[in-house]
């Protein structure tokens, strides 16, 4: 791709009758740099371009020659695509930094999308888990993480996107988290709304679609909020799922999941909470798992496989019912479409191995034969 930045940094300058020496002296750069920009001799480091728009007055999209339908929603789709196909849950280490190099290729191409660079941060807060476990990542580290920090306080000073600056405050907190930098955790996870306030915009949003389209308007958004709640409460109970697998007393730990799955079953008993439900269901059966091997309770974790497989059928013939209904599919954003279409049985296959394989690698050869027994 030929982009004359350069000459449209020059024009962007010269109309609003900046000189090179003020230009650099707002962007803490030599005069020398913004020349060589100029003249094509040279191109800003990507951190240059949101600060450039900013002081030029011009969006990113010209600045870069650019149209704004460059950047659309199939582009971002099809890199979402292409992240799935690359990610092995039997190689998690070494596929999340595969992914995290593809991302960064994506984000040389286009500097000034905020949605890549955001994927970028949020796929390396993933990798922040797999650190340790992988020579090769360690060693690549040091260069994601900077990059990572640096895309991340580009989105949270210059992008307008609200969503987008919560998923680069969420992220940063989990990748500070991991280096034990506990301190810039806590700033960016202060800055994320809470729902102690009991002011969300779900609390209000339905009733609002009520007054303006009257009860159909206000389903429509109930079912988008309870999508999102519960999604959510999920989440807390697949971080607490995690840890107590290790931390609390077996029984304990096995009182917590079999509650979890028990309002997960009750969300589930409206299918369009289903697929709010499917993967956390996966993890807290595995924590569970989990936690019986390491208590030696042996047919309890094979009970509780069998348990998890009826689930996952279960979800793959809702999802069936979805994608033959025009009408259910448009309950759906195109994410989460996608991965309902990506549910088929080879999908079920490899989750059920990876979850599998995981298990072998925290209890060993040995425990692990004996559950696969009686499998």
């Amino acid at each position: 791709m030929n982009i004359s930045i350069g000459s449209n940094i020059k024009a962007a300058r010269k109309k609003i009758g900046m000189t090179q020496e003020e230009l650099a002296s707002q962007l803490g750069v030599t005069a020398q740099a913004v020349s060589r920009w100029e003249s094509e001799a040279g191109l800003p480091d990507i951190s240059m371009v949101v600060p450039l728009a900013t002081i030029l007055s011009v969006s990113t999209d010209t600045l870069f020659g650019l149209a704004a339908h460059s950047y659309d929603s199939l582009q971002i789709l099809n890199i979402k695509n292409n992240m799935d196909a690359m990610f092995d849950g039997l190689r998690k280490a070494e596929s999340s930094l595969e992914i995290c190099q593809y991302l960064q290729t994506e984000v040389l191409n286009a500097p000034a999308n905020y949605d890549i660079l955001c994927l970028y941060v949020e796929r390396t807060a993933n990798l922040s888990r797999y650190v340790r476990s992988s020579k090769e990542c360690q060693e690549q580290w040091p260069h994601i993480k900077n990059n990572a920090i640096k895309y991340g306080l580009q989105i949270i000073r210059f992008s307008s996107d609200s969503a987008l600056i919560e998923r680069a405050h969420f992220a940063m907190a989990w990748i500070y988290m991991h280096e034990k930098d506990y301190v810039s955790a806590r700033e960016h996870i202060d800055t994320l709304p809470s729902v102690s306030s009991n002011r969300l915009q779900e609390s209000i949003l339905a009733q609002l679609a009520l007054c303006e389209k009257g009860i159909d308007g206000e389903q429509e958004v109930l079912r988008k909020n309870l999508m999102n709640f519960v999604c959510a409460i999920n989440k807390e109970f697949v971080y607490a799922m995690e840890s107590f697998r290790t931390r609390l007393p077996y029984e304990e730990a096995l009182s917590f999941g079999e509650w979890s799955l028990h309002i997960m079953d009750a969300f589930c008993e409206n299918p369009d909470m289903i697929s709010s439900c499917r993967g956390f269901t996966r993890d807290i059966y595995k924590y569970m798992m989990g936690a019986c091997l390491g208590a030696g309770k042996y047919e309890d974790a094979a009970n509780l496989y069998h348990e998890l497989e009826a689930k996952m059928d279960m979800h793959f013939k809702h999802y069936q019912i979805v994608l033959s209904d025009e009408f259910e599919m448009q309950k759906y954003d195109a994410n989460i479409l996608r991965y309902i279409t990506a549910y088929t049985p080879e999908f079920i296959e490899t989750k059920k191995n990876e979850i599998l394989h995981q298990l072998r690698e925290w209890y060993g050869e040995e425990v692990f034969a004996r559950f696969e027994s009686l499998l």
